[in-house]
């Protein structure tokens, strides 16, 4: 299953708090087709090799951006 596959079936699921999930996109490759699945309900990509670094980030992105925090 690829990751478009899974944020596919992903988003036809319902449940409790389905919102509150965030879903981070890791790849080697930054292509057309990577930022039409950033916008299906991923909240963000992360360019490979994946670090403690860059996912922090990430989270702190996420995090700022649901809590309009700086």
């Amino acid at each position: 299953m690829t990751g478009a596959e899974f944020l596919d079936e992903f988003n036809k699921l319902t449940f409790f708090g389905q919102q509150q999930i965030d879903i981070l996109m890791v790849s080697n490759d930054y292509l057309w087709e990577i930022k039409t699945d950033i916008s299906k309900n991923c909240s963000g990509y992360i360019d490979k090799p994946l670090t403690s670094t860059k996912l922090l980030a990430q989270m702190q992105n996420i995090r700022s951006k649901r809590y309009n925090m700086p």
